[in-house]
């Protein structure tokens, strides 16, 4: 039988094809939007276009996608902070973009903690280590990889989707790890380093699963390992880069909605409730796994919480490996 509430979600996911055709909208566009720093093609992009129509199909506002790229993710939470505090404006954003923000630039025109209220963690995955097809496909594990690094130094740099993310920081601790001389390559996006993986110009890149990367003989981008301590649900046979000798390898991005401090209670009222009906629907459930992502159910006080403790400690990592603050 389908129920009211499936017929709903089901919609809402076909719908996610039309929204996702407005992603580069101007972020100047009336109406209700909802802002993220990384190009379109990237997983927190294919994220929001599936769960902004299951947060309307729940009886919460509509919202379009607007990917706000500039200033390495910075200028969509500078847009979002400083827009009308009326809920019309929302902020999706992947945790490093505001736990490494102040560590990595001099020039930060919002402040993470202050100027926004977190409404919900939608989600949250390692990135895994993942090689193209200039590497051979008897390469299955990190051991592999560094022998055949060795063998070919040239193909040393490991991509990154922005320049300053955890990804950075995966890349430079794998280096101290394992005494070798890898080196991050930042890119504009995930979309092209992907390209450059499989046009064999990039041997190797630190790419969240749900974007591409695949595991076994058969997938053109194959990882690896995962950055996290506990091995990928959805990959339960691959060792985590940890198992395999990089012992100190433990990184996590998730992604949170935010809305402006000054909201109005009733208003960020509605939008919890809406947000909490749209998490409690199957539909978002399936599509955390479709993208790789686990759930991550916190309050706004424990994602509070968890900005702080990792800015604190991305901060340390930082400075300990000299990594150069930009404007």
């Amino acid at each position: 039988m389908i129920t009211r509430r499936h017929f709903l979600g089901r919609t809402a996911l076909l719908a996610a094809t039309a929204l996702a055709g407005r992603a580069l909208a101007d972020p100047t566009d009336a109406g209700n939007r909802m802002l993220f720093g990384y190009p379109y093609g990237a997983v927190g992009s294919k994220l929001a276009s599936a769960l902004l129509p299951l947060l309307a199909a729940e009886g919460g506002p509509s919202y379009h996608l607007v990917n706000q790229e500039g200033r390495n993710t910075r200028l969509a939470s500078e847009t979002a902070a400083h827009a009308t505090p009326d809920g019309s404006t929302l902020l999706q954003a992947i945790s490093s973009s505001l736990t490494l923000v102040a560590s990595i630039y001099k020039d930060v025109k919002f402040d993470p903690v202050h100027d926004f209220t977190p409404l919900a963690c939608v989600g949250e995955s390692p990135y895994a280590l993942a090689v193209g097809s200039i590497v051979p496909r008897s390469v299955t594990d990190l051991k592999g990889y560094l022998d055949w690094v060795e063998q070919n130094p040239d193909f040393r740099t490991i991509g990154v989707s922005v320049y300053g993310t955890v990804g950075h920081l995966a890349v430079r601790t794998l280096a101290v790890d394992t005494g070798t001389t890898l080196r991050a390559q930042p890119y504009q996006g995930t979309v092209p380093m992907m390209t450059d993986l499989r046009n064999q110009q990039l041997a190797a890149g630190i790419l969240a699963p749900g974007s591409g990367a695949g595991i076994g003989p058969q997938a053109d981008i194959r990882s690896i390992g995962v950055t996290s301590r506990q091995r990928l649900f959805a990959w339960p046979d691959q060792p985590t880069l940890a198992e395999q000798g990089a012992s100190n390898m433990d990184f996590i991005n998730w992604f949170a909605w935010y809305t402006q401090a000054a909201v109005p209670a009733a208003k960020l009222q509605a939008l919890h409730q809406a947000i909490a009906r749209m998490q409690a629907s199957p539909a978002y459930d399936t599509t955390l796994k479709n993208l790789l992502l686990a759930p991550a159910s916190l309050s706004p006080e424990q994602i509070t919480a968890r900005l702080r403790d990792e800015t604190a400690r991305y901060k340390a990592l930082v400075q300990s490996f000299n990594i150069t603050r930009f404007d």
